[in-house]
């Protein structure tokens, strides 16, 4: 079967729909779809997971994750928690097909969205394609996206839920991730996530990015002003990067720098009253 994420089509080999979460289902690409498959993933379930060759070097270790390297090609052994034993096995063979190994006595646990996801290493391959993934909540207001950001529990969703329950023409897309994109034009494009969080509101959605809100807590709504590099610095702390790769993080700090100059960007400090969207709402859309 082939899933769709933004403009990349993954074609997954050894598996079957019941191993896939929902969530990820409805990035399934129909079958009269002809796209070629951008990258082609096949599934081991395994007793063991396999050891990696010696040309593999170390790159990148946590307690969850150990990544290698061989050329331009990348491998990880990836496990759940500190001091976990892994449960897969990741390793491209070129820079199209990737072998991926699971303990097949925790099979089922595929079925869960960051598990599943885990074994694509998608940020990965989207980075090369210009697309980073947010952790906000995904509205849509008018047909333009409006991403909350910030730490968890700051309120992203609740305000986003605001929006929707008191200003019309509004929907949530995603509770806690969204996929943004840099178009060939110059602009951006919001789109679905597979992994939505404990909101549970997932959808395979895309729309122009209007602007990005980073949310904090007041008892007074109110628009806050931030410098580029206030928001620059708090996009780092919010997309998933992988560090470890130097040229691949250089090119998405020019990519965010580049957002931050082309995207409306504020920060909003507010409470949680159902009058808290009005003044956002007449900010971001100002003539």
């Amino acid at each position: 079967m082939k899933l769709g994420i933004s403009s990349l089509v993954l074609e997954l080999r050894g598996i079957t729909e019941y191993n896939i979460p929902a969530n990820a289902l409805l990035f399934n690409v129909k079958d009269d779809d002809s796209r070629i498959s951008d990258l082609i993933y096949t599934f081991h379930f395994l007793d063991k997971l396999p050891q990696l060759d010696l040309f593999w070097k170390l790159k990148y270790q946590r307690p969850n994750l150990l990544v290698f390297a061989a050329g331009k090609r990348e491998a990880r052994i990836i496990g759940v928690g500190d001091n976990s034993i892994p449960y897969a096995e990741y390793e491209e063979v070129d820079d199209r097909n990737i072998n991926v190994y699971f303990l097949k006595a925790i099979q089922a646990e595929l079925q869960i969205d960051t598990i599943f996801l885990s074994c694509l290493s998608l940020e990965r391959h989207l980075a090369e394609r210009g697309c980073y993934i947010l952790h906000c909540a995904f509205l849509v207001y008018k047909g333009q996206a409006i991403l909350f950001s910030g730490p968890s529990g700051i309120g992203k969703s609740t305000h986003a839920d605001l929006w929707c329950k008191n200003i019309s023409n509004c929907h949530i897309v995603n509770g806690d991730r969204c996929l943004i994109c840099l178009n060939k034009d110059g602009t951006y494009e919001a789109c679905g996530w597979p992994i939505c969080g404990s909101s549970e509101i997932c959808f395979k959605e895309h729309y122009p990015l209007k602007a990005i809100v980073f949310m904090e807590q007041s008892v007074i709504n109110h628009v806050v002003e931030e410098s580029l590099m206030s928001y620059y610095k708090r996009l780092t702390a919010q997309i998933t990067i992988n560090h470890w790769n130097v040229e691949a993080t250089g090119k998405a700090l020019d990519w965010m720098l580049k957002l931050v100059q082309t995207i409306k960007i504020t920060t909003y400090a507010c409470n949680m009253n159902s009058d808290a969207p009005v003044i956002l709402h007449d900010y971001l859309f100002a003539e």
